[in-house]
């Protein structure tokens, strides 16, 4: 009688399971880099990103709170504000999962822990406006070299880089550790225009990045 194989499920099933083996190795890459190499990696990945030309002109970024497990976003806050560059981070509404920028000023006192310890701009500051950032600077536990990322799954990130009204560019930012040859993507995955890790940046929607800095350099 022949051996009967066990269902290897379906493509979503063998996607879910790539995903899940993708973040592990990741996680586990983050987690093998000591507090101080995580440091200078973090320091220079600032430096390389405030050398990219649309920074330049900016106005206003959107730069995520970073959490352990992620490229610290700590220095180059730091050096925007210092820059007088409008610094907002993202707000979370848990319940609605879309995540909203709000205006910090000031990490000691615009910084709040909130759910799950994910650090978020404090309820007392201002929100604003989507459309008003230039640059989003948007976390994940892996990059690929096509522009594609793999985040923690709840999809925060996916939402407001579909929104319509966002006019700035989405920046990948994390560090070599994390980039991988490819990350396992779905139809709605949205494609970032670029990526920053602390050796190179690299740019996907050139065409795009063009017309933006065409259109400040207008205004």
């Amino acid at each position: 009688m022949p051996s009967l194989k066990p269902d290897s499920g379906t493509p979503a099933d063998d996607l879910t399971r790539e995903k899940s083996s993708l973040r592990a190795q990741m996680r586990q890459a983050m987690e093998s880099l000591t507090e101080e190499e995580s440091q200078r990696k973090a320091e220079a990945l600032a430096e390389r990103v405030l050398a990219w030309a649309p920074m330049a002109s900016a106005r206003r970024v959107m730069v995520y709170l970073s959490m352990v497990g992620e490229a610290g976003t700590g220095a180059l806050i730091e050096r925007l504000l210092e820059a007088d560059i409008s610094v907002v981070g993202p707000r979370v509404d848990w319940d609605a999962r879309p995540i909203s920028p709000a205006e910090i000023g000031d990490v000691m006192t615009d910084v709040v822990e909130g759910r799950l310890g994910v650090p978020e701009p404090a309820p007392h500051a201002p929100g604003v406006a989507i459309e008003t950032v230039d640059v989003v600077l948007v976390p994940a536990l892996a990059f690929d070299l096509r522009g594609f990322r793999l985040g923690r799954g709840a999809g925060f990130y996916d939402r407001f880089l579909a929104d319509t009204r966002r006019r700035g560019l989405s920046l990948g930012y994390g560090f070599e550790a994390q980039v991988a040859p490819r990350v396992p993507t779905e139809p709605h995955d949205a494609r970032l225009d670029a990526l920053a890790t602390e050796r190179r940046l690299l740019e996907f929607n050139g065409p795009r990045i063009a017309a933006v800095l065409e259109a400040e350099s207008r205004s």
